[in-house]
């Protein structure tokens, strides 16, 4: 299958392109329905100082799979450099939910596009986690290709130290009757810096879209620094599309609520940020209807800890654990 990601998604996944060593591809047949979890992880050993990788997935038409993408690295006093292509087809009718969860060691610089292109009634859930890594550069595009389709694009940022995030997103309406959502929540600490530039555009065929965008960042130090530009291009006049953000420290407040109840700031602090997460991984329960999978999941299978929240609480706990 020809790629669809060009040089002109990024100057990164240009690079990817031309210099990639490391791939998978994963094939989903129509009509298939895997119920367990697929899990792919990326680890970096010591001395492999770049790494660039595609992954091609394919999801046919009535077909449904969970992707779990992890990537890790073992802990390294070298400079590293990672860039990387995700592609995902979702064909007609078809559900994939796509976990990218990424923790590389702090000497890293991460470079990622993900590009995905949705096919008529087909559904994506995307959730990006982003808590490794010196520099970490993050393109998701989501392109709603056919009447019916629906994304949510869920995010979680923590960070601390001198760590930079970045994060450009483009929701991409071309015809009409599609749905996009975006949420994401930032928590840094110390000098850690977080930028994010989101684009929704509309074409003037694309009537009856509906596109929203949510970004919250969460500053727990005064030298921690977030910025969030919201852009949107509207050419269709019977839309529904929202955009909102907010930027601000711990709410006072709560922290003087929780110390009366015996925490200290920052027991209070993680608290709060275990919060935050919550929020994140109720809704992405919802939206992938969790519990019914689970349970569909046991009865059949001899399983252990399906449960998808609880699969990401554990890495994003352990990992912002491993930082303190």
């Amino acid at each position: 299958m020809k790629s669809n990601i060009t040089s002109k998604d990024s100057r990164f996944s240009a690079l990817a392109e031309a210099m990639w060593t490391d791939g998978i591809f994963f094939y989903v047949p129509k009509d298939t329905d895997i119920s367990l979890p697929v899990h792919f992880l990326k680890w970096l050993d010591k001395g492999n100082n770049q790494n660039f990788y595609k992954t091609l997935v394919v999801a046919e038409t009535g077909s449904k799979v969970t992707i779990i993408d992890e990537f890790q690295s073992e802990n390294t006093e070298e400079f590293f450099l990672v860039s990387g292509i995700n592609e995902i087809h979702i064909k007609d009718n078809a559900n994939v939910n796509y976990l990218h969860l990424q923790n590389f060691d702090y000497n890293a610089f991460n470079f990622s596009v993900q590009k995905s292109l949705i096919g008529k009634d087909a559904k994506l859930t995307n959730l990006s986690v982003s808590i490794g890594s010196q520099f970490s550069y993050e393109n998701i595009r989501t392109y709603m290709e056919k009447e019916g389709g629906t994304s949510e694009i869920l995010g979680l940022v923590i960070g601390d130290n001198e760590q930079v995030f970045q994060h450009e997103t483009l929701q991409y309406h071309p015809v009409p009757n599609a749905n996009s959502k975006f949420h994401f929540e930032v928590m840094l600490r110390g000098h850690a810096e977080s930028s994010h530039n989101g684009f929704v555009q509309i074409e003037r065929a694309a009537q009856k879209s509906d596109a929203r965008q949510l970004i919250k960042n969460l500053l727990l130090s005064r030298t921690a620094k977030a910025e969030a530009i919201p852009n949107l291009e509207i050419l269709a006049d019977d839309v529904k599309c929202a955009h909102g953000v907010s930027l601000g420290p711990v709410n006072p407040e709560e922290i003087f609520y929780l110390a009366s109840r015996g925490f200290d700031q920052e027991e209070a602090e993680n608290f709060i940020i275990e919060g935050n997460i919550e929020n994140v991984l109720a809704r992405l329960s919802d939206v992938i209807d969790e519990d019914d999978e689970e349970q569909e999941v046991q009865e059949n299978y001899f399983v252990a800890e399906v449960n998808l929240s609880t699969r990401v609480r554990d890495f994003i706990l352990e990992a912002v654990a491993l930082k303190a």
